[in-house]
């Protein structure tokens, strides 16, 4: 399967979990450097954990964002497969790379108010195109009948996923 918005092909489209957790891992040390530098273990041990454990968390993440987008997809009446939702979800995720660190910036406390605003809205709008980019593969993976079922199943699988985010918050 080819992934024909973006013109990629299935292995190159499931890189893009791999390149979102390599980004969520160095972001997550590059903040927390202060505690890799206090702890008791090299540098290349400390890269190599938060690396590992950065990677199971996105792809955690990874399979479950898409099976809500699969079980979306289906609940509007497209036929698409599991496999081809994680696909199409990954080959969505480079602007999150730009995204998870921004995030990072604009959720920690203890930087100015001019660096997190800025922060924040860049967040804001790699979000954006995330959602773009997954509703152009997500119709081009599946058989949907018009751009108005796409754009639900994107929609009810964010609000899902930001209920569940929300809850998990509190």
């Amino acid at each position: 399967m080819v992934i024909r918005s973006l013109a990629l092909p299935r292995y190159i489209a499931g890189a893009g979990i791999l390149g979102l957790a390599l980004v969520w891992s160095l972001a997550n040390a590059w903040r927390h450097a202060d505690v890799i530098q206090a702890a008791d273990v090299s540098l290349a041990q400390a890269l190599l954990l938060v690396s590992v454990g950065g990677t199971l968390t996105v792809c955690g993440v990874w399979v479950g964002v898409g099976a809500v987008t699969w079980t979306m997809a289906r609940a509007v009446g497209a036929r698409i497969r599991f496999r081809a939702a994680l696909l199409a979800v990954s080959a969505a995720t480079p602007p999150l790379w730009l995204a998870l660190p921004a995030t990072l910036i604009a959720t920690d406390q203890n930087s100015v108010l001019a660096q997190r605003l800025p922060a924040a809205l860049l967040a804001l709008v790699c979000a954006g195109v995330f959602l773009r980019l997954l509703v152009n593969t997500l119709h081009a993976a599946s058989d949907f009948q018009s751009w108005q079922r796409v754009w639900g199943c994107v929609a009810l699988a964010g609000l899902f996923c930001v209920s569940f985010l929300s809850l998990s918050l509190f």
